[in-house]
């Protein structure tokens, strides 16, 4: 049998396999992004299989017993996707209402995290359950005007590859935001359907997304770029809404029924230029893009 097509066939079978456990619901982005830190072994194997070259078996055994590694790493470290994160106390932030204060542009940056998303009526914002120590910085740009950023601190990847933090993030409904979320490894489920705001910037490098918005109360602007991931958009299905995609390695999922392609863009059935428009410029690496009339 021929070493030379023995690796690549190996290497082939294990990357579709990773995949394949993926789409399955086994693995989730943010875990085969945590499997990098594995990439060492790459170096070793090639060394091994240098000293042994002459070898059909080892080629053969180290690629088969280095994807297997991967594959149950990934299933252990998935079997329960959020974790809570013991190692480190959670940070907690809380701001009243300011009865000046009506536009407040908020940027939360933060790595591993299970991120939701809510309204209230209690506080300007409060955020809970985020690891490590949460630090805020907060702007006053005019009289009625306030910029918040949100940071993380204090959170290794060493100390946190196996777990996730629960986030949770909520924003006064009275209020008109400016967000922009940036993300390492992460899911997020944001409820926006009761939240008024003019933009939203979304970044992530890995993980799952549900993003619920509501009918535009203004002309707004959503922008996501993530790598590899999964994003559900769920969207009235009278909405005005165009939808701007760009990606190559992503399958898109869409209902045409409330849907008309236009080139690159899909338009909200009923669309209406006259109307408030909510308008999405979606970037994914690869995965998956999911686009739900509800």
């Amino acid at each position: 049998m021929n070493r030379h097509k023995i690796t690549p066939g190996i290497i082939f079978i294990g990357l579709g396999s990773l995949l394949l456990l993926r789409n399955l619901g086994y693995l989730h982005w943010w875990t085969l992004g945590s499997l990098w830190r594995f990439w060492p072994l790459i170096l070793v194997i090639i060394g091994i299989n240098t000293i042994f070259y002459r070898s059909n078996f080892v080629p053969a055994f180290t690629w088969t017993l280095f994807f297997a590694l991967l594959i149950g790493v990934g299933l252990t470290t998935s079997v329960q996707p959020f974790w809570k994160h013991a190692a480190q106390k959670s940070g907690e932030i809380s701001l009243p209402v300011e009865k000046n204060i009506d536009q407040v542009a908020l940027e939360l940056n933060s790595g591993v995290l299970n991120l939701e998303l809510v309204a209230t009526d209690q506080a300007l914002f409060q955020a809970t359950g985020f690891p490590g120590r949460l630090e805020k910085r907060i702007e006053r740009d005019g009289n009625e005007q306030m910029v918040v950023e949100l940071s993380t601190k204090n959170v290794s990847w060493k100390n946190s590859k196996y777990r996730m933090a629960d986030g949770l993030l909520a924003l006064n409904r009275q209020i008109i935001w400016d967000l922009t979320f940036k993300m390492g490894a992460a899911t997020a489920h944001m409820d926006l359907k009761e939240i008024s705001y003019r933009s939203l910037d979304f970044s992530m490098g890995a993980g799952e997304a549900t993003l619920a918005f509501g009918h535009p109360q203004m002309d707004t602007d959503v922008r996501i770029s993530t790598g590899a991931s999964h994003i559900l958009l769920l969207i009235p299905r009278n909405a005005n809404v165009i939808i701007r995609t760009d990606h190559v390695l992503t399958q898109t999922v869409v209902d045409d029924r409330y849907w008309v392609r236009r080139g690159d863009e899909l338009f909200s059935a009923g669309y209406d230029p006259e109307m408030p428009t909510q308008r999405f410029d979606i970037k994914i690496g690869v995965g998956r893009l999911e686009i739900e009339s509800v």
